[in-house]
């Protein structure tokens, strides 16, 4: 875990990675059959939390780094404590009426852009001791992002990806965001899927920007690791690729808008699980 417990990658995480729609967000609370205690497994830097404090009582979030909590969103109602998919609470938390230090059970459980790691059993055990009997699951991730209306970019954007995937710097758990959980979710026994759905988000963002949400990736971090080569110059180098290919403003055909010189307009595909106990799980 030591690209997620590094520092500078837990600040370009919150400051680079893909905020998540307000539409997904509000789905995921609409599933909750109350607005008590949330509960974000794998929370990172609170993105999550930040999206649903508004919407709950109290929310709670985990995470194994303790590097990445202390670079977390910060509210009234949000806690944070160090623990993981196999043991959700090895730390301390807020001592509120609706927090887990008070033996509240979660109303709902999110998983983001964070399933794909964990020990499903271990984890399904967790949710089996912590989430109300009524209470449901979702976790959702997002597949590999297109660069939109600048082909080039988005071809040297897959083949970077292919070059990771190829020489084996991603972990084998990425199969599973290839896959979209299909070999995941049927590891599951006590509880079942009752709602799979996408949300889209299209944003435009600067080459830069671009290119430190590359430097976030652990692909990125084994390969020039494994290559010996200088984290820093590596991105350099793609920054100066992708901003020739973005260097002229673009007439978008679907919506007659200018993408305009230096910008380069992402989609993302975001992919929801709804999932809730069956009906004969023991309680």
């Amino acid at each position: 875990m030591s690209h997620w417990t590094d520092k500078a990658i837990s600040g370009a995480y919150a400051a680079f990675r893909p905020a998540y729609p307000a539409a997904l967000l509000d789905f995921v609370a609409s599933r909750s059959p109350r607005r008590g205690l949330g509960l974000d497994v794998g929370c990172g830097t609170g993105q999550v939390a930040k999206g649903l404090a508004a919407a709950f009582h109290h929310v709670h979030g985990v995470d194994p780094s303790a590097t990445q909590l202390q670079a977390a969103f910060a509210a009234p109602n949000v806690s944070y404590s160090v623990g993981d998919a196999s043991s959700f609470y090895q730390g301390q938390v807020a001592a509120d009426a609706s927090s887990p230090s008070a033996g509240a059970k979660a109303d709902l459980v999110t998983v983001a852009q964070a399933m794909h790691w964990f020990d499903i059993p271990a984890f399904e055990a967790q949710l089996s001791r912590h989430l109300a009997p009524d209470g449901v699951l979702c976790a959702w991730m997002y597949p590999l992002l297109d660069v939109v209306h600048r082909s080039e970019a988005n071809a040297v954007f897959k083949h970077l990806d292919h070059m990771m995937m190829a020489g084996g710097h991603w972990p084998p758990e990425r199969r599973h965001i290839d896959n979209r959980y299909v070999e995941l979710l049927p590891k599951f026994r006590e509880f079942r899927l009752v709602d799979e759905r996408s949300f889209f988000d299209v944003k435009d963002v600067t080459v830069s920007s671009f290119v430190n949400y590359l430097g976030t990736m652990s692909g990125i971090d084994r390969y020039v690791k494994s290559q010996n080569i200088d984290k820093s110059e590596f991105l350099g180098k793609l920054h100066d690729r992708f901003s020739i290919l973005a260097s002229a403003d673009v007439t978008c055909d679907d919506d007659g808008s200018t993408l305009k010189s230096g910008m380069l307009r992402l989609r993302h595909e975001f992919l929801v699980f709804t999932l809730a106990r069956r009906p004969s799980a023991k309680l």
